[in-house]
C-alpha cells in the first residue's frame, strides 16, 4: 500500500532509521544519515514537506529520538512541533511505551503536544481488546471515556457509544 501511495506521490517516508544503510539506500529519497543530529532530521523532513507540499507528518516514533537522552525530549519535541507548525503541517508524534506502563511515553513529553490519544491493548476476561481514551485536547472538549476500536480494511472504527472498562 505504501508503495501505490508513493508512486501517486501523495506519501513520502523520512528514513530517519537506517541512516541509508543497506537496501534502503537504494529506494529512499529522504534520509538522515546522523540518527543523533536533530538539526538534520529537521532539514530533511522541511525538505521533504516543502518538495511533497504536506499537510499532516507522522513522527513515529519520537521515543527514538531521546531514548539515550531522556532529559532532553520535552525540547526536541517542542523543536520539532514549532518547526512543522510553522510549515503549516498538523503532526502526530507516536510515542511508545512498556505493556502494563501508564505513562505517555516521555519525559515530559506530554506538556509539548496539543492532544494525546492513547491507544491500548488489554486483556479482559481472557481476551485482548483494543481500545482509547483521549487524554488532552487542547481548545475543546472530549469524552472522557475509554472506548473500543477496531483496525478495518477502511482504517480505524472507534465504537464512541460504547464504553470499554478495564
Amino acid at each position: 500500500m505504501l508503495g501505490y501511495l508513493k508512486k501517486r506521490g501523495v506519501f513520502a517516508l523520512v528514513d530517519a532509521f537506517t541512516a541509508g544503510v543497506g537496501k534502503a539506500k537504494e529506494f529512499e529519497k529522504y534520509v538522515v544519515t546522523d540518527l543523533k543530529d536533530i538539526t538534520e532530521l529537521i532539514d530533511v523532513l522541511s525538505q521533504a514537506i516543502r518538495e511533497m507540499n504536506a499537510k499532516r507528518v507522522v513522527i513515529d516514533s519520537v521515543t527514538s529520538l531521546y531514548i539515550d537522552r531522556p532529559s532532553l525530549a520535552r525540547g526536541i519535541i517542542l523543536k520539532l512541533k514549532r518547526v512543522l507548525a510553522g510549515l503549516g503541517c498538523t503532526t502526530f508524534f507516536v510515542s511508545q511505551i512498556s505493556v502494563g506502563e501508564r505513562g505517555f511515553g516521555g519525559p515530559g513529553v506530554e506538556h509539548g503536544v496539543d492532544g494525546i490519544i492513547r491507544l491500548d491493548l488489554d486483556e479482559i476476561n481472557g481476551e485482548l481488546k483494543r481500545s482509547l481514551i483521549v487524554w488532552k485536547m487542547r481548545g475543546t472538549s472530549h469524552s472522557m471515556k475509554r472506548h473500543p476500536f477496531e483496525i478495518t480494511e477502511k482504517g480505524i472504527v472507534v465504537k464512541p457509544k460504547e464504553v470499554l472498562k478495564l
